[in-house]
């Protein structure tokens, strides 16, 4: 009789933390959305989702230094650390632009090369900050700085960092004419949505997105 009496008390005690699990929805975006679901996971240890449900390889970017803490927790599980000499190509592109270098510095023999970017594509998981770094690199080559005040930057801006959402950040918007940028509805598509951005002090219309994430998700209750 006072085992029942335990058990019931625990079980009761487990109510309140099973009712207090806010419903939750992450992105299978970048490593904001994977650190996001873990800590969640890990914070409500009585629901379905167990934080090694969070697989990393669903993302479509990813940090390094994630990466390999995972693949340090477990040496028998597969999941190696992620260096020059076994890194695959694809996974490069998912990296940010400081990753990628730190790739690339490992090895001056490994054919991998630091800013090695040949169209936009090579750049759809970094952030602004990124990329405007990178331009600084060489002013006589063809990436320039995305300034804000030009009109001919708002087509540039939609083609980096589109698998990432995080693309904006502190200080990007120092230089923008905010007054004239106002928020509009997110525009559903096909496997993806943009957040997007009317600049309505330009001729015509133009619309600068945070870039396409995906929306397949994991949602608990």
């Amino acid at each position: 009789m006072k085992l029942l009496s335990v058990v019931v008390a625990l079980l009761v005690a487990c109510v309140p933390v099973l009712a207090s699990h806010p419903p939750a929805t992450w992105y299978y975006s970048d490593a904001a959305d994977y650190r996001d679901a873990r800590a969640t996971a890990r914070a409500y240890q009585f629901d379905a989702l167990d934080e090694d449900d969070v697989d990393i390889e669903d993302y479509q970017c990813f940090s390094l230094d994630d990466y390999n803490v995972l693949a340090d927790r477990n040496r028998y599980d597969g999941v190696k650390r992620l260096e020059s000499a076994n890194i695959r190509k694809s996974d490069l592109r998912r990296l940010d632009r400081d990753d990628y270098n730190r790739i690339a510095d490992e090895d001056a023999y490994d054919g991998i090369t630091r800013d090695d970017v040949d169209d936009y594509k090579d750049a759809r998981c970094w952030d602004l900050r990124d990329y405007n770094r990178f331009a600084d690199t060489d002013r006589a080559d063809k990436w320039k700085r995305i300034d804000f005040q030009s009109r001919d930057d708002v087509e540039k801006i939609q083609r980096i960092g589109t698998s990432r959402y995080g693309f904006f950040g502190a200080g990007d918007f120092d230089r923008a004419t905010l007054q004239y940028q106002h928020p509009t509805r997110y525009v559903p598509q096909e496997g993806s949505y943009q957040e997007t951005y009317l600049v309505r002090d330009l001729p015509g219309r133009y619309y600068l997105p945070y870039g396409e994430v995906n929306v397949r998700t994991i949602e608990t209750r």
